[in-house]
């Protein structure tokens, strides 16, 4: 209770795991009011928080002695950074919340972060003014927050903070600092309010989209005073042009929606304004224009490991798909469980004969089936064209291909832009979505200036902070829900519905043309400069999308494949074999080869599971990859995309969460004289076998004289059992005999860390009739498979 730094990393960690308590202790004592709060609580775990400086071994001593058998756990590190990076993977945060960040040496900020991070249902960590710390940003980096909040003015440092925003490029940051520590509490409290308020708002919008199940096309208009919708300019992808429209993301008439509203000399920002009390608007921005197919600088190869006929089986040209390994991807095709990739690109040629029985039947057609510039015909090829007698086969070539022109350079069809073609793939039922382009940045973009333009960097508005707290705040919020930027926006719409979002990573290994924004004119413009490495890229940089590196037949970094820290995994892209327009083929190079590798392997994990999430794919993908002693790196990501490894690993984790628990009771009633001791027994046991060990502790309420032998049981996948007993006894005069005997179980391992499985009461009351003579009511939280209450049948002798 004496260290500021340790309650703060006490606190978000008891609001992530649900019903938990957070107390506070002495050096050397829990305290009379702690020790009485816990004998009321009975709590089955305690963990403490801590080094043993703040609170020394006495406390676990002590602990022991208050609550018979109670777990004890100590978190501690080798500083309060550590402690607090500790608190948060032991957090129960799914990714992608919010991340607050204060230094671990301002107990005011401190004490503004803690609440905050509760508040958001995020995380908090501490770094130093000049250092984020390793287990930090290892934490950060498995959080992966979509927002990162930054707390205080000066005590962490612009350097610092440079560095978050390199480790995590896609996520919104933004710092919370006011004139003095009262002021930016205030302003965190007021945040705090918005944000939450914002983002239920979202999520709220988000589960009235229905995917395939509404008619879009008669989706409700947008008629808002002062706003005019019309048709995308054609110089939409020209970012040297004047920003003619804004572009808003709309959720409505169960559709996700994007519309262009003309700005009439006005800024976005002036749109944004009118718009901002419409309650189906969810992102008002400038386009995020400038997108080409990534072929440039060495991506358009036409060079090999031989020449003559093509292959299907990798015995060759595709040495991409050796056919020993692919043979067995291929074969475990489910068909009753179609999947979509959505090819956003300069469209596909639908005539191509290993294209053509590939095209999805909802495609729009038109010109998205025709492609001039061969790129997305190439692309389509690599992930789904079909095994036959001839050409080249796909990773995939089972997937359906849904053909989305509009978004790109060469294109047939008319410019519509990125966002406008994510809506598509979404509403038409995409379930994976490659973006083999981008758009390359010398600097961190402006994000259609939502700050103020400082050389392409996007500057905090928070730092002009201002007297008015709630015009601070609305400024605040804006950029951090994103309202700033549609296109990324949707793609978080997206990602919502478990559609995973493939992108090439780049290919300015050794250099590029990278935008750079011109401040010396009026307004602003963005010029091409060259000799640009490792450009910023977008959309690769967005936090929701997997970035994907390329290899060469070495297994070596692609010398073009950019090196960054947004690099997701690596896959084959240099000298790749696919289908080109007028039934021909053609080697490219690139990574927008090496994204549909992985876009094909992504629709084999969702073929063989259609229940998992975005993030269950992202997790897979990561734990399986093939990365070198260094783990984790710029060039290559985790690793080496491994299909069939990433495939089992998926299962793993999905079998692990599915795992149901089943309770009895033995004997099937309870023979019961008054005045005695009761005794039973109960059987806990999972309905599947656990990826892991899952072991299961047994507590009961304090002080109510009842016993449970033994205390823990444990599933292996090893060793498995169905069911296993404890015994649970009542003694004579227990103050449970009158009533409802509790025993509760926690599971840790195999997926249910700290999560609960069940709790089982038993009402043993004497003066229960026959013939309910008594009830198991057993409620999982959040796992279905149990039905209570369940009568337990009585056998009474004739007394």
């Amino acid at each position: 209770g004496w260290s500021p730094a340790d309650v703060g990393a006490a606190a978000p960690l008891a609001a992530s795991l649900g019903d938990t308590a957070a107390r506070g202790a002495e050096r050397d004592s829990l305290g009379d009011a702690t020790v009485a709060a816990l004998n009321r609580l009975g709590p089955p775990r305690v963990i403490i928080v801590g080094g043993t400086a703040a609170l020394t071994t006495r406390i676990e001593t002590e602990l022991a002695g208050v609550v018979a058998g109670v777990r004890t756990r100590r978190l501690g590190g080798s500083d309060r950074v550590d402690t607090a990076a500790r608190g948060a993977e032991l957090a129960d945060i799914p990714a992608g919340r919010p991340a607050v960040i204060a230094s671990g040496w301002s107990s005011s900020d401190i004490g503004i972060a803690a609440p905050l991070a509760a508040a958001l249902e995020g995380s908090v960590l501490f770094a130093e003014r000049d250092a984020l710390g390793e287990r930090a940003a290892a934490a950060l980096e498995r959080l992966s927050p979509s927002e990162i909040i930054l707390v205080g003015a000066g005590a962490i440092s612009e350097a610092t903070e440079a560095r978050i925003a390199r480790q995590r490029p896609g996520a919104a940051l933004v710092r919370i600092s006011g004139a003095d520590r009262i002021e930016s509490a205030a302003v965190a409290a007021l945040f705090a309010v918005e944000f939450s308020a914002e983002q239920q708002r979202f999520e709220d919008a988000v589960a009235t989209i229905a995917p395939g199940g509404a008619d879009c096309g008669a989706a409700p208009q947008l008629d808002v005073s002062g706003v005019r919708v019309v048709g995308p300019p054609a110089d939409l992808n020209d970012p040297t042009a004047p920003v003619t429209v804004a572009e808003v993301v709309r959720i409505d008439g169960g559709c996700a929606l994007v519309d262009y509203i003309a700005l009439d000399g006005r800024a976005a920002a002036d749109v944004r304004g009118v718009l901002a009390d419409e309650p189906t608007v969810f992102a008002v921005g400038e386009p995020l224009r400038g997108f080409e197919p990534l072929h440039e600088e060495g991506a358009h190869a036409g060079y090999g490991p031989g020449s003559g006929s093509h292959y299907d089986d990798g015995a060759g040209e595709q040495w991409h798909l050796p056919q020993d390994y692919m043979q067995d991807l291929w074969d475990g095709w489910d068909s009753a469980n179609p999947v979509t990739v959505a090819v956003i690109d300069t469209g596909v040629d639908a005539t191509h004969p290993d294209l053509a029985g590939r095209i999805a039947r909802n495609s729009p057609g038109g010109c998205h089936e025709s492609d001039n510039d061969g790129h997305g015909t190439h692309v389509a090829g690599i992930i789904a064209a079909e095994r036959n007698s001839g050409d080249v086969a796909g990773v995939a070539p089972e997937a359906g291909i849904l053909p989305l022109g509009g978004a790109v350079t060469g294109t047939t069809c008319p410019i519509s832009g990125a966002a406008l073609a994510t809506r598509d793939a979404l509403n038409l039922g995409a379930k994976v979505i490659n973006m083999s382009f981008g758009r390359s940045f010398a600097a961190t973009p402006a994000h259609d200036r939502c700050g103020s333009d400082d050389g392409g960097a996007r500057e905090p508005d928070l730092e002009m902070i201002a007297d008015d707290l709630e015009a601070a705040v609305g400024t605040l919020t804006s950029m951090v829900d994103n309202k700033c930027d549609a296109f990324r926006q949707m793609l978080e719409i997206a990602e919502e519905f478990n559609v995973v979002a493939v992108a090439a990573a780049g290919n300015c290994g050794v250099d590029c043309n990278a935008w750079q924004l011109d401040t010396s004119s009026s307004p602003s413009r963005w010029v091409e400069k060259t000799n640009v490495v490792n450009a910023y890229q977008l959309p690769a940089a967005y936090d929701s999308v997997i970035a994907v590196a390329a290899i060469d037949i070495n297994g070596e970094r692609a010398e073009f494949s950019s090196a960054r820290s947004d690099v997701f995994i690596a896959a084959p892209g240099e000298s790749i074999l696919s289908t080109v327009p007028n039934s021909g083929t053609e080697y490219y190079a690139g990574t927008s080869m090496a994204a549909p590798f992985v876009a094909g392997v992504v629709a084999h994990m969702l073929n063989r599971h259609p229940d998992a999430t975005a993030r269950d794919v992202r997790d897979a993908l990561r734990d399986t990859a093939r990365r070198g002693e260094s783990g984790r790196d710029d060039e290559y990501g985790y690793g080496i995309v491994q299909p069939s490894a990433a495939i089992g690993r998926l299962g793993e984790i999905l079998a692990a969460r599915e795992v149901t628990p089943s309770v009895n009771v033995s004997p099937t009633g309870l023979d019961i004289t008054a005045g005695s001791s009761d005794s039973y027994t109960v059987e806990l046991g999972l309905d599947a076998q656990p990826a892991g060990t899952v072991r299961i502790d047994i507590s009961v309420p304090p002080a109510s004289g009842i016993s449970v032998e033994p205390s823990s049981l444990e599933f292996t996948q090893a060793n498995w059992q169905k069911f296993q007993t404890v015994n649970v006894a009542a003694a004579e005069g227990a103050s449970g005999r009158d009533q409802p005997l509790v025993v509760s179980h926690t599971a840790s391992g195999g997926g249910y860390d700290g999560a609960a499985i069940a709790d089982v009461n038993v009402n043993a009351r004497e003066d229960t009739p026959a013939p309910s003579l008594g009830t198991l009511d057993v409620h999982p939280p959040g796992l279905p498979g149990i039905s209570p209450p369940i009568p337990l049948q009585p056998t009474l002798s004739p007394e």
